[in-house]
């Protein structure tokens, strides 16, 4: 799983940071994610996004998901790119 997600990370070398650290955390979801809760998808996931051009800190989370439905990175990658699909240079 962290050999995907590195692959994911750095596959995405051109764009913004961020972007990178999102592709990264899908790949580790589609792989098993993490395995502490068994067959279970994270239920929680959050990511933190500093802008050094504004010093804007962005949040997104996704907490607490019905056990058994959609993966909580799932979930937040939703959220993040409907935020940045019209600002994809400034993450």
């Amino acid at each position: 799983m962290i050999s995907q997600a590195y692959a994911a990370f750095e596959q995405g070398r051109k764009g913004a940071f961020a972007t990178r650290l999102m592709l990264a955390l899908k790949a580790g979801e589609e792989q098993g994610g993490d395995n502490r809760c068994d067959k279970q998808a994270a239920r929680s996931a959050f990511v933190s996004v500093y802008n050094p051009h504004t010093g804007a800190i962005t949040e997104l989370s996704v907490f607490g998901t019905d056990k058994g439905g959609q993966p909580a990175v799932t979930l937040l990658k939703n959220k993040f790119d409907k935020l940045y699909q019209t600002d994809q240079g400034t993450n």
